[in-house]
């Protein structure tokens, strides 16, 4: 299961989860928004206000994700039900994201009670994603998408959310990964999280420097008392190449 350090590894590339909440990444998962298409399984009625859904008694809600996933074929997820929600009456099997997936989930929320349930739009389900040890033989494909069943269950697309559904980032993977990339939201996770990530490198390259005055200030004969030792070349070029390797790999 990847962490939050595993997660900035891979997004952009193998992983795109698009628009980028950064309050929603957890240690080990994601928290996923509902986007304004949610419905009633019984009325077919939208069900969202402002920022809350309404489920109503004994009930299914159907809702599409804020977020678009896409996933490698070497990567796989679980969307998992919040403790929070479970505890006031609502019930979520947890479903698989297949390798490949790339679309927006339709996540169904079942209201166990007798009365209606109000929670937020934001975090709805929990994803987490899994590294698979080899890429997928047998993929997900367009035809198996989530959202093209939503007419399956009798709800009415207006055109606003068939635009929604259909944006050109939606269909094409190059253009999702330009705009997920370009997004302020992304750059700002990059930032924030290289510089935890790159301080061993950087540390690295600051001793690297020292080892470096070391090994060259006795040859300089600057010092007089300071004898050259040629058997401390070999660990001060090691530290040295250390040192570089992580100042290059830190602008990357």
């Amino acid at each position: 299961m990847l962490s939050d350090k595993d997660l900035l590894k891979v997004l952009g590339n193998e992983l795109i989860i698009y628009p980028l909440n950064i309050k929603n990444i957890q240690g080990g998962s994601v928290f996923i928004n509902s986007s304004s298409l949610a419905w009633s399984r019984k009325t077919k009625e939208n069900i969202v206000q402002k920022d809350k859904l309404l489920i109503p008694a004994n009930d299914t809600a159907i809702i599409v994700s804020e977020e678009l996933l896409y996933l490698s074929t070497k990567y796989c997820g679980t969307c998992h039900a919040r403790v929070l929600h479970v505890a006031s009456g609502l019930g979520h099997i947890s479903t698989v994201i297949k390798p490949g997936s790339k679309g927006r989930l339709l996540i169904s929320i079942h209201n166990t009670t007798d009365a209606t349930v109000e929670i937020s739009t934001e975090g709805i389900a929990v994803v987490t994603f899994h590294k698979l040890d080899s890429k997928a033989k047998r993929p997900f494909t367009e035809e198996r998408s989530g959202p093209s069943a939503i007419k399956d269950l009798g709800i009415e697309l207006t055109e606003e959310d068939k635009n929604l559904l259909e944006s050109p980032y939606c269909r094409g993977l190059d253009d999702l990964r330009h705009v997920f990339k370009s997004s302020d939201n992304y750059k700002e996770y990059l930032t924030i999280n290289r510089k935890q990530f790159l301080t061993p490198y950087r540390a690295a390259v600051i001793m690297s420097v020292v080892m470096a005055v070391l090994l060259i200030t006795p040859f300089t004969g600057i010092f007089p008392e300071m004898k050259p030792d040629i058997s401390t070349i070999p660990i001060c070029l090691a530290t040295i190449l250390s040192g570089l390797s992580g100042y290059f790999f830190s602008k990357q």
